[in-house]
């Protein structure tokens, strides 16, 4: 997350692709950002820890990243609150 307490751009479409699997060059074309900026994110420990967060909450629902998006009982999951961006 941003410094100012704001996500960044694609933050949670990056935090999908890459939990899902994807390349780099994959993931940055899908959350619209550069692959630079992936690799920067990347080395922040704060998103390295929502991105296992991610994989461990995708491999405990049988890897279906969509499922992580929905609302359950009337809150938003709290590791990719926000998969509209």
């Amino acid at each position: 997350m941003a410094e100012n307490g704001r996500k960044r751009k694609g933050h949670s479409a990056l935090l999908l692709a890459l939990a899902g699997g994807k390349t780099v060059r994959e993931a940055a074309r899908e959350a619209g950002v550069g692959e630079r900026t992936v690799h920067r994110r990347l080395r922040d420990s704060e998103f390295r820890v929502q991105l296992n967060e991610a994989r461990a909450e995708m491999i405990a629902r049988g890897g279906n990243a969509g499922r992580i998006c929905q609302r359950r009982r009337g809150r938003t999951s709290s590791i990719v609150a926000n998969c509209a961006e």
